[in-house]
């Protein structure tokens, strides 16, 4: 069928008055970009003012949140190395790399305008970094779907960099725009004492007395942020103290509360943990007891009142090495691989472990596994891996700044923003 140029120009004409219909009608417009995605959302924002604002207003985009859950199309691979900086490069859980990549990798990071020297955690769409090879040593607020940061300021106690145990990141972007950062560190008698940044106030504040807690590795990495609480295990505790080998602290409430007690075979000394990690609103663990002869992994949940652990998945081991045949266990009992990510949706739930230089994802209920990943460079004698998912996410970075009342004068502690509009207004505000 072959259309004469005033149908063509008919059709235009009926288009664009759609078009226009849609834009002059604010809950249509809001309704068809409610169902788009963070990408396109992100390339959408710069056509035109009010579109800025309605995407970037905190009850739209808690409205997308609902309205489309967030996805986690891959994670950052961090490996640790006792040698020098930790390297870390991005792994997709699908294997095909979209057109519009988040920052991947540390080059990424630095071109950007960071100094990275790794990842710290991930929470909901945002990144908490960390640089500790400068002398004052930072940590930043990072988005790498908008690719926009904050480093966080410095108005902690003076000697926090000598001892400090963990800093941890707390946001919850159905409750907030704004974001918390928990602080660790353990003073002369050696008690542990817990300071807060709040992003809102742009400031950091002492939270309660020192605490003591057992055993002693408890804090000494960033909490996982679920269910409104930081979560802390220690990765290897004995039987005299398992009761007191793990807790969590109500951000809102600043209460630090003991979880429940995994269940434990008879007659072990000692636990390790496997994997602790939060992915789509629950709380994952596995762990191995020693002296043990297992040759399976418990995936345990927690309920959401902390009444109790329960057991979700048995995996035995033999169905990972079906595929692959080598060595996965050594003599100690330990596990000779790390497991990076457990993924669970309606359909399915994926277990994603790195078996030598291999990431493997592996349906838990088809029990079906495949490569998603085959050039995993490993340090010599460093074993040690941290997955760190990316969430696309439309949460802004505000710029943390003070203003001196009075002068006018603006004192940035931050090198980047999200919204002209917010600094504008803060300036017309406090000059």
């Amino acid at each position: 069928m072959v259309l004469h140029s005033s149908e063509n120009q008919k059709i235009n004409s009926e288009i664009s008055s759609s078009l226009i219909a849609v834009i002059s009608n604010p809950d249509l417009l809001r309704g068809v970009l409610l169902c788009l995605s963070v990408k396109s959302l992100l390339v959408f924002k710069s056509v035109s003012k009010q579109w800025c604002h309605l995407i970037s207003d905190f009850d739209f985009i808690k409205e997308h949140l609902v309205h489309r859950r967030p996805s986690v199309p891959g994670f950052y691979l961090q490996q640790l190395s006792p040698w020098e900086d930790p390297e870390f490069e991005f792994i997709f859980l699908e294997g095909n790399i979209p057109s519009s990549l988040p920052l991947r990798t540390q080059a990424d990071f630095s071109n950007g305008g960071l100094t990275v020297s790794g990842i710290e955690q991930s929470c909901n769409g945002l990144l908490l970094l960390c640089c500790y090879s400068s002398i004052d040593g930072k940590y930043y607020i990072c988005n790498p779907s908008t690719k926009r940061y904050s480093v966080l300021p410095k108005d902690i106690k003076s000697s926090w960099e000598l001892s400090i145990c963990s800093v941890s990141l707390a946001f919850d972007p159905l409750k907030s725009p704004h974001y918390k950062v928990v602080c660790i560190w353990r003073n002369e008698n050696d008690n542990f004492v817990i300071e807060i940044y709040c992003s809102r106030t742009a400031s950091w504040r002492l939270s309660g007395n020192p605490v003591a807690a057992a055993p002693y590795d408890v804090f000494y990495k960033s909490g996982v942020f679920w269910n409104g609480s930081l979560h802390w295990m220690s990765t290897n505790c004995d039987s005299s103290n398992s009761s007191e080998s793990s807790v969590y602290f109500d951000v809102d409430r600043e209460q630090l509360r003991r979880m429940p007690v995994p269940p434990a075979p008879e007659k072990w000394y000692r636990r390790v943990v496997e994997y602790f990690g939060e992915c789509k609103g629950k709380l994952h663990l596995i762990q191995n007891y020693l002296p043990s002869t297992t040759t399976s992994l418990d995936v345990l949940e927690m309920d959401v009142d902390y009444r109790c652990w329960t057991l979700k998945y048995h995996v035995t081991l033999d169905q990972l090495s079906i595929i692959h045949p080598h060595d996965i266990v050594d003599d100690q009992g330990l596990f000779k691989f790390s497991v990076l990510l457990i993924e669970e949706e309606k359909d399915s739930s994926k277990l994603v472990v790195l078996i030598q230089e291999r990431v493997v994802s592996f349906d838990l209920k088809k029990f079906e596994s495949k490569i998603i990943h085959g050039t995993i460079q490993r340090y010599p004698g460093s074993p040690w891996f941290k997955a760190h998912q990316y969430i696309e996410s439309l949460a802004f970075v505000i710029k943390a700044c003070r203003f001196e009342r009075g002068t006018g004068r603006q004192r940035y502690e931050t090198c980047c923003t999200y919204m002209d509009f917010y600094m504008s207004e803060c300036a017309r505000r406090y000059s």
